[in-house]
């Protein structure tokens, strides 16, 4: 979606590894020149997304995983690539009677790392049997999909208060209503 431009380009290829990198190696893995990469991770740096590790003549930079603003943009990756993968598309042809879809967990809250998961509630009218979907596929992650009615959603809130709370507090409503209990 948005790795056309050089910066998200930039951005994706330390997402992708993690790790601390070379300007000459994220070029590589960015596919765009050096000098390209030079700009892109100074902007980066002096918008305290970068740190930088000076090790003899070559600095290494990786993403500050302490900065607010990584995280919103980790988030902002990763609902493009869940758009991308026409997860909710999927779901709401799948299964209509859906009520809300819920993306909570780690890559919810930008404290994602290459290997997390997709965490999904569903919340819907009647008791659903999911089935494995083509967007898992598209996404390149692991989906893990719960699925609720509204009582059993209810219940739910009264006996695992942590759980609801995680997915109440820290999730981000990618179809219908936030399924918030009274």
């Amino acid at each position: 979606m948005m790795e056309k431009y050089a910066l998200f380009a930039v951005f994706q290829a330390f997402r992708k590894t993690m790790a601390e990198e070379s300007m000459r190696s994220l070029s590589r893995k960015a596919k765009v020149s050096v000098s390209t990469a030079k700009n892109c991770i100074d902007y980066l740096y002096s918008k305290k997304i970068l740190t930088r590790k000076i090790v003899g003549k070559q600095h290494q930079y990786a993403l500050n995983e302490e900065s607010f603003l990584t995280r919103q943009l980790k988030i902002a990756a990763n609902a493009g690539e869940i758009s991308d993968s026409g997860l909710v598309e999927e779901i709401s042809k799948e299964y209509p009677d859906v009520q809300s879809i819920v993306w909570y967990g780690s890559t919810a809250k930008g404290l994602d790392s290459p290997k997390s998961d997709v965490d999904v509630v569903l919340l819907s009218r009647k008791p659903l049997k999911i089935k494995p979907l083509k967007a898992e596929e598209r996404l390149a992650r692991e989906l893990s999909i719960s699925s609720y009615t509204m009582q059993e959603w209810r219940k739910k809130a009264l006996t695992d208060k942590a759980y609801y709370d995680a997915v109440i507090i820290d999730g981000i409503c990618i179809f219908g209503e936030m399924p918030v209990v009274n």
